[in-house]
């Protein structure tokens, strides 16, 4: 695998803009059921009012609502695409394209570029990229495990802005059992290995088990 270029930090750190102003964008759009709904499926819900430990629960959350919550098949990625589309060559519309074609796995860090990102491993499709992030640049570690979204580009791929890092080992083998069980559902498509269905339901149940081990750690703290 080439080298990063230094030309991507510069188009990373522009995308990550427009990207953090066109999900507020959406997100504004969603309804109070729907984040509800959400919320239910990833167990932060208690006597209809939304739970949270910290700040990275709010940012998972919105990041669930905008890639798996769907009504008429379709989530508010594509219903945006759909009913107000930027122009073609824009970067909001490279972007949404990248959002529409993103997939949520597990993935390991192999080597770290100070500053720029590094190459990861996908667990599930065994499979080596170069993920463009700063802040792993900075402080990912080898080895590193994590669960998230990533958005493919021509040169490099990125997070949706909301992943997982996981070191405790029995939440690990708790996740890799759920891998496990949905592989037997898998139907691979490109980089997509199960329907829409079945990756809202694979990502949630990835999620909820951070969640609780969160909960889990507040209460011992």
């Amino acid at each position: 695998m080439k080298s990063p270029d230094m030309k991507w930090v510069d188009d990373y750190k522009h995308l990550r803009e427009v990207g953090r102003n066109l999900n507020t964008e959406i997100i504004n759009q969603l309804s109070k059921s729907a984040l509800t709904e959400c919320a239910k499926k990833l167990g932060i819900v208690k006597n209809k009012t939304l739970l949270f430990n910290n700040d990275e629960e709010l940012s998972v959350l919105f990041d669930y609502c905008l890639y798996s919550y769907r009504r008429g098949g379709k989530n508010p990625i594509e219903r945006y695409l759909e009913n107000t589309p930027p122009s073609q060559n824009s970067d909001e519309m490279r972007l949404l394209q990248a959002m529409s074609q993103s997939y949520y796995s597990m993935f390991t860090i192999e080597e770290v570029y100070p500053e720029q990102g590094a190459t990861i491993r996908d667990q599930i499709r065994k499979k080596k990229l170069f993920l463009m992030d700063i802040g792993i640049g900075k402080g990912g570690v080898l080895g590193m495990l994590f669960a998230g979204r990533i958005l493919p580009f021509a040169d490099y791929y990125m997070t949706s802005g909301a992943i997982i890092p996981l070191h405790d080992k029995g939440l690990i083998d708790e996740i890799m059992l759920i891998v496990k069980k949905f592989m037997t559902h898998k139907k691979q498509e490109g980089n997509l290995l199960f329907s829409s269905a079945h990756e809202a339901a694979f990502s949630a149940q990835i999620i909820r088990a951070v969640l609780r081990a969160w909960a889990f750690d507040k209460r011992n703290a």
